[in-house]
C-alpha cells in the first residue's frame, strides 16, 4: 500500500496539531501553576477540586465561628469575674452591717457601697461583646438589665421561653453554647 504525499501531509499536520495543543496544554499548567484550568481538562478532577474548596470554605467558616466563640466565652469569664469580686465585697459588707454596734452613720455608708455595688453589677449585666450584650441570651440587641425602682429588672431572653441559650456551629454536627443568660449567672433564685 502506498501513501501518497497528500496523505502524508494530512498525517504530519494532524501530529503537529495534536502536539502543539499538548505543548500549549503544558505551558498554560507552568504558567498557572495549576493541572486543571478549564473543567474540560479533567471533570473528575474538577469535580474533586471544587468538592475539596466546598470543605476548605466550611472549615474557614467554623474557625472563624471558633474565633467568634473564643471571644464571645473570654469577654463572659471577664465580667462574671468582676461580678464575683463584687458579690465577695458585698458579702464582707453585709458580715460588717450585721454588727449591732456600728452607728447609723456606719450603716448608711455601708448602705452607700451595697447600692454602688448594686449598680456595678447592673453596668456588668449589661456588658457587650462586640455590639451583642453578653447576658440576654437570643435577645442580646438590647439591654437585659433595666432600672427599676428596686435595682434591676431581667428583660433578655429566659430558660422558660427557651431564648436564652446561643448556640454556635462549630463544625458538622457539633454546636457550643457561648453564653450564660442573666437569668442563669445574676438573678436570685
Amino acid at each position: 500500500m502506498r501513501i501518497s504525499t497528500n496523505q502524508f501531509q494530512q498525517n504530519s499536520l494532524l501530529q503537529m496539531s495534536t502536539t502543539f495543543a499538548r505543548l500549549s496544554a503544558a505551558q498554560m499548567e507552568v504558567s498557572t501553576g495549576r493541572r486543571i484550568n478549564a473543567p474540560s481538562d479533567d471533570p473528575t478532577g474538577i469535580s474533586q477540586s471544587l468538592s475539596l474548596q466546598n470543605h476548605l470554605d466550611s472549615l474557614e467558616q467554623y474557625n472563624k465561628t471558633l474565633v467568634q466563640a473564643k471571644g464571645y466565652l473570654n469577654a463572659t469569664d471577664g465580667a462574671l469575674s468582676s461580678v464575683s469580686d463584687l458579690m465577695r465585697q458585698a458579702r464582707t459588707l453585709a458580715v460588717q452591717a450585721g454588727s449591732s454596734s456600728l452607728s447609723q452613720e456606719t450603716q448608711d455608708a455601708l448602705a452607700t457601697q451595697v447600692q454602688s455595688i448594686i449598680q456595678s453589677l447592673g453596668t456588668l449585666g449589661n456588658s457587650t461583646y462586640g455590639n451583642r450584650y453578653l447576658f440576654a441570651g437570643q435577645k442580646s440587641d438590647s439591654p437585659p438589665f433595666v432600672v427599676n425602682a428596686n435595682g434591676y429588672d431581667y428583660q433578655g431572653g429566659k430558660s422558660a421561653n427557651n431564648d436564652d441559650a446561643i448556640r454556635l456551629d462549630i463544625g458538622v454536627g457539633d454546636s457550643l453554647r457561648v453564653n450564660v443568660s442573666g437569668e442563669e449567672a445574676l438573678q436570685p433564685e
